[in-house]
């Protein structure tokens, strides 16, 4: 692997030399809103905080949180 941009976080495979994201293959991929929120809405989740609190708290849509989960 190898830097393809530093300024837009993007790499390189030198095997099949396609470009992908540091976040390819995370939670985060395609993620469009800020991902402190997201890390935080995770970080809840895995603490047992209910979907539903998560969702009045933060004016979430579940299904949104349900896809981040």
């Amino acid at each position: 692997m190898g830097v393809h941009s530093k300024a837009e976080r993007r790499y390189r495979c030198h095997t099949c030399n396609k470009t992908f994201t540091e976040a390819y293959g995370t939670p985060l991929h395609h993620v469009k809103p800020d991902t402190i929120l997201v890390a935080l809405v995770l970080t809840l989740l895995t603490y047992g905080c209910p979907t539903q609190a998560i969702v009045h708290a933060y004016e979430l849509d579940e299904r949104t949180v349900t896809d981040w989960l």
